[in-house]
């Protein structure tokens, strides 16, 4: 449903993870502008994998939405502080839509702009 939502849109190009193995598989290929993370995933919990994007040189600008189906889960579990947002499931089309372009917008934003012959210095 994300994918759809987001690729319908035109929003974002989507590329889908469904475990924590396969974020990093994904990863290795392209850095995002912004990563929409599960808390329930089938071999990992994603707190963990967003205290590593964390503890990542290659990711720790990188923003992350928790994704949570558990009401309540964000007061009485530690690890919430370091994502950027939160997002309770089931999401609305809207809400999802709305998050994603102001991340992916501020994250534009941010960039340096570069000419050919220039480099970035941070």
């Amino acid at each position: 449903m994300i994918r759809l939502v987001l690729e319908e849109q035109r929003l974002a190009e989507v590329m889908v993870a469904g475990c924590g193995a396969e974020m990093w598989e994904v990863l290795a290929r392209a850095k995002p502008d912004l990563i929409l993370l599960d808390i329930l995933l089938p071999d990992a919990h994603g707190l963990a994998l967003l205290s590593q994007l964390q503890d990542n040189e290659q990711y720790k600008d990188v923003p992350v939405i928790v994704l949570t189906g558990v009401a309540g889960v964000e007061s009485s579990a530690g690890g919430f502080e370091l994502a950027e947002g939160i997002l309770a499931k089931p999401l609305a089309p809207r809400t999802l839509q709305e998050t994603v372009r102001r991340y992916i917008q501020q994250s534009a934003a941010e960039k340096p702009v570069m000419t050919k012959g220039q480099q970035a210095y941070g």
